[in-house]
């Protein structure tokens, strides 16, 4: 078991996309789509070179419970087609992007990035988790401040992603974080992600999460403003 720790640049709710109960990483992020296994856990961090993500906030955490190991199965399914994030479809041997998707229209970076390339689409892989804490705009950097090693961990890893082995220093400070998390915030708790978007549907127990209006029990916050810049599409990950 490893955990996974890496910098969101985008919190639209595509990657990760959360509903009915169900956290999704099936767009970006390739490495940890390709190497996490079931069991994993993973800690979403907002990225602190945009101003609206408000410096290094914990957006989610997440233990990874099932894993699409055959590549496009998350886009074939039915029960899965209404996600935000099911935006490839397989026709004949192909796989290519969904039209009317909310993300990454006319991105061949992000399609090569999302699912690799043909015919084999390696990279077309879907981590499933129903045992998350997703905070999105209500995340704070209070690790930063309790484990200030960790916080320095953060910092230095930049844009990317670093797997962590549970048994070491920095290893332990994440557990302590995740059950801190599990203790103050309810599995029913569910924040909105930092750059809604107005064009896309509303943001609801059944479309997504929960919105949140009267501040975050779980951190003690009050909900954050939105900031929204650009396209869904053209922002979506890194």
């Amino acid at each position: 078991m490893k955990y996974w720790v890496y910098k969101m640049t985008y919190d639209t709710g595509a990657a990760p996309h959360v509903r009915d109960g169900l956290l999704s990483l099936a767009i970006c992020k390739p490495r940890i789509r390709e190497d996490a296994v079931e069991g994993d856990v993973i800690f979403g961090i907002s990225g602190r070179s945009r101003r609206v993500n408000r410096g290094e906030r914990l957006i989610y955490v997440a233990e990874v419970t099932k894993k699409l190991r055959t590549p496009g199965e998350y886009y074939e399914r039915a029960k899965y087609r209404d996600r935000w994030d099911c935006i490839y479809d397989r026709l004949g041997d192909k796989l290519s992007w969904r039209p009317g998707s909310l993300f990454h229209k006319d991105d061949p970076v992000a399609l090569r990035r999302d699912i690799g390339p043909a015919p084999l689409y390696h990279r077309a892989i879907a981590l499933l988790s129903d045992d998350f804490r997703y905070l999105g705009s209500e995340g704070t950097s209070d690790f930063a401040r309790r484990w200030p090693n960790l916080g320095t961990f953060v910092y230095e890893i930049g844009i990317m992603e670093q797997d962590v082995e549970p048994e070491s220093d920095i290893g332990r400070m994440l557990t302590a974080v995740k059950q801190d998390l599990w203790r103050k915030c309810p599995a029913s708790r569910v924040g909105t992600p930092t750059e809604r978007e107005p064009q896309v549907p509303a943001w609801t127990a059944q479309g997504g999460g929960r919105e949140s209006t009267s501040g975050n029990p779980c951190t003690g916050t009050a909900p954050a403003k939105k900031g929204c810049r650009g396209s869904a599409a053209a922002r979506t990950c890194r």
